[in-house]
């Protein structure tokens, strides 16, 4: 209704004008703000206690996974005793062990029955327990690995032991356990008193129901968690200190003091001001929304930090790369204390000082739980109008996954390996197999057909080539990555990765290629057989640190039946061989033994891991072909692959043509050739075919031989590298006094490779490669022999 001229303001209007001008309305206005007051103190509280029981909590469940990874660490040191001591543990009591809480230590033949305790004094009557009732012993004899439960016999009275047992194998079989008795109460005080658990939290442990150990004087515990691992039921409680309450409780002055500010604030506004306020404070809210959905919903990192580090802002995507919750998780800590290393940070903030802004750059750093991450990031620096850095803005890229893929495709085949395997005692036998097998085909070859011997004779080699491939299986280690095999040509192979080799081997190494012409295909996987060149090639590299020479050469090769009784493991019949060769420095005959083992390396630390040569043999294996190695200390080494050579697909019909044993001879020949075994099967084959056999095992004898006997050789058959003498020079020694006699050299080197090395054999020199069939030696004998003068 209008009000007239003069008229007062209706009573309500008046009402309220007057109560806005009341001397007591502060009065009430703070009475009401102290009961509000009272009311979030309480809140805040409960709210603290609250926080208190779930970080008490977190810190119960943290404290107690603390024992399951320190008996995994006493496993580990029990499991790295056994491998590096094994069965020599049963034969010796005088073992000296230092492991925190260990009591007892004693070794558990699989019968169950203790063959040895330490200390022995007191201990008598272990020796007699059935440890085959102890579930440790039981579980580990059955999974094959070490295992971990409570103990049968108690280290002390009163006191709950650990067992853990680790089995003992030797080779196939478990010869016996391991078994560590610690002690569960020292192995408390022990994990306990470590500064590092818990800090700031008073610790209580008790087992069934009674208190077996407590750190701290409280009475009152705010959480507890299951301990496991220990083969008893065990709960760990806790309870916090002052210092951890300080962190995490809030208190009623900085709630009283919010308040007070908003009781100030609410008297000192006025209605015309507030509406200002209110109008600014929507145009400021508007534009804060536009900025925080834009920068919530960017799928990349944003970060803004003080120049010390202090995050003051993240977007969502920024704290689920780091792994918090929310900003004030880093509340007291620098963000680039998450820097894997923290000096970059400074250098990094010394360049965004300077330049304004660093793009592109990797950054290693370390999620809030420890996990590695690594970032690309962009960094834009804020500055005051004076020019000083007051802001970093940070976009992250999270690069984790990709990091790890492609360390996963530079790791993948060396992560194949499975460990370096017992090769020592396999290869003795696989030499055994040799000479049986060896001589078990020149027995064969001499006896009649209607032999009654010959049947059990072929008994004899079925079950040494059975034993030779009982061997195989120790020597390799499983490839199973999923190959695409085709139809190859090497010699279309090996042009295309000369282009990188040239690159990798440097200047100082001349790279040269001898394609064999109309070389057969093979059936492999092309990538594979690349990275073969390529181990292959930068192991030679390394061995020509001073320069020298890398030569790839391809050829048809013919492997037979004669072959295979000295070379266990491989397929008669048509191959192709892939020679990688070099002038480095060579390999003795004991690193030529472990040269294709898993781990196993001749390079400094930092500089090889020894799965290179480990991967090539996985893959010539696993395209069914193998790999032999020649080498001598200071003559260069040659890696030769073999591969199966496969017929064209119109072709496929093996034709298998009847081996003829080419005739021999009465002549006399001289046999030079440093290993014994080899040497004994050459004399053998060429006794067994006449000829007049005259063998001498280094350079030294035979040239004595030379000089007594000369004149009556016909043929000197030598190896062309030997220590102390090479075979040409012993062959010009022989001519000096028989003119006429012809000479027969023999190496693992291929003929190409023999030309670099400086041994003066001459374009059309008498040459037979190793390995050699025994009847190609034979006709390469009588060609020798018959051809004129």
């Amino acid at each position: 209704m209008p009000v007239r001229a003069g008229a007062k303001p209706p009573w309500g209007r008046r009402a309220m004008s007057r109560v806005l001008r009341a001397p007591w309305l502060p009065v009430v206005v703070g009475i009401v703000g102290a009961a509000g007051s009272l009311l979030v103190w309480q809140a805040e509280l409960r709210d603290d206690r609250r926080k208190v029981a779930i970080f008490g909590q977190e810190q119960a469940r943290s404290t107690a996974g603390s024992f399951p990874r320190a008996i995994d660490t006493l496993t580990q040191s029990l499991v790295r005793l056994a491998q590096r001591n094994g069965v020599a543990f049963r034969g010796s009591s005088t073992w000296s062990i230092d492991l925190p809480a260990l009591k007892l230590f004693l070794w558990v033949e699989p019968s169950g029955q203790a063959l040895w305790v330490i200390p022995r004094a007191g201990n008598d009557a272990i020796l007699t327990a059935d440890f085959s009732a102890s579930d440790a012993v039981r579980r580990a004899g059955q999974s094959g690995h070490a295992a971990a439960a409570r103990s049968m016999i108690p280290p002390l009275q009163g006191d709950s032991g650990l067992e853990i047992a680790v089995p003992v194998r030797d080779g196939e079989r478990v010869a016996g356990f391991l078994v560590g008795i610690f002690s569960a109460h020292e192995l408390y005080r022990v994990i306990l008193s470590s500064p590092d658990t818990a800090p700031g939290w008073d610790v209580s442990v008790w087992e069934d129901a009674r208190e077996v150990y407590r750190r701290g004087s409280a009475d009152t515990w705010v959480a507890e968690a299951a301990v496991n691992g220990l083969g008893v039921a065990t709960k760990l409680r806790v309870a916090p200190r002052p210092e951890i309450l300080r962190r995490v409780q809030g208190g009623l002055p900085r709630v009283i003091l919010i308040t007070g500010l908003a009781i100030g604030l609410l008297l000192s506004l006025s209605v015309a001001l507030a509406q200002v306020a209110v109008r600014r404070a929507d145009q400021a809210r508007e534009s804060e929304e536009r900025h925080r959905r834009f920068f919530e919903a960017d799928l990349a990192g944003a970060v803004v930090t003080d120049p010390a580090g202090r995050l003051l802002d993240a977007n969502p995507a920024a704290l689920r790369m780091f792994g918090l919750d929310s900003v004030a998780a880093l509340e007291g800590r620098s963000l680039w204390s998450l820097y894997a290393r923290p000096e970059q940070h400074g250098e990094m903030l010394t360049q965004v000082a300077e330049k304004g802004r660093l793009d592109q750059v990797e950054m290693d750093m370390r999620r809030a739980d420890g996990r590695p991450l690594h970032v690309l990031a962009n960094l834009v620096g804020g500055k005051d109008a004076e020019g000083r850095l007051i802001e970093v803005h940070g976009f992250l890229i999270d690069i984790t996954d990709k990091k790890r893929i492609e360390a996963q495709l530079r790791q993948s085949q060396k992560m194949d390996a499975v460990g370096r395997l017992a090769g020592g005692v396999a290869h003795d036998f696989n030499n055994l197999l040799g000479v049986i097998a060896g001589y078990g085909e020149l027995l064969d070859r001499d006896l009649a057909q209607d032999h009654p011997g010959r049947r059990r004779l072929r008994e004899i080699l079925r079950a040494a080539e059975s034993a030779a491939a009982l061997t195989r299986q120790l020597l390799t280690f499983s490839r199973q990555q999923t190959v695409e095999t085709r139809i190859l040509d090497l010699n279309e192979v090996v042009p295309g990765a000369e282009k990188l080799l040239r690159r990798l081997i440097g200047e100082d190494i001349d790279l040269v290629t001898v394609p064999a012409p109309d070389l057969g295909r093979v059936r492999a996987d092309a990538g594979q057989i690349e990275q073969v060149i390529m181990n292959l090639a930068i192991n030679a590299r390394d061995a020509m640190p001073e320069g020298g020479k890398l030569l790839i050469e391809t050829a048809n090769v013919d492997l037979d039946d004669r072959y295979l009784a000295t070379h266990p493991g491989v397929k008669a019949g048509p191959y192709v061989m892939l020679a990688v060769s070099d002038t480095g420095h060579g390999m003795d005959t004991e690193t030529i033994a472990h040269a294709f083992e898993p781990f196993f390396t001749t390079k400094e630390k930092g500089k090889g891991t020894g799965l290179g040569l480990a991967t090539v043999y996985g893959i010539v294996q696993q395209s069914g072909g193998t790999v032999n190695v020649y080498s001598e200390p200071g003559h260069g080494t040659s890696f030769k692959v073999y591969l199966p050579r496969v017929e064209d697909e119109a072709s496929r019909r093996e034709v298998r043509v009847p081996a003829v044993v080419p005739p021999g001879g009465t002549e006399a020949i001289l046999l030079v050739e440093d290993s014994d075994s080899l040497r004994e099967m050459i004399r053998e084959v060429l006794e067994a075919s006449g000829y007049a056999v005259n063998e001498a095992s280094t350079p030294e004898t035979a040239a004595d031989a030379v000089t007594t006997r000369g004149a009556a050789t016909d043929l000197l058959l030598t190896d062309v590298i030997m220590p102390g003498m090479a075979g040409p020079e012993l062959a010009a020694r022989l001519r000096s006094t028989n003119p006429q006699a012809r000479v027969l050299y023999i190496s693992g080197y291929t003929d190409e490779m023999i030309g670099t090395r400086g041994r003066g054999l001459e374009p059309g020199t008498n040459f037979l490669q190793k390995p050699f069939t025994f009847e190609a030696l034979l006709r390469k004998v009588r060609d020798v022999l018959d051809a004129p003068a």
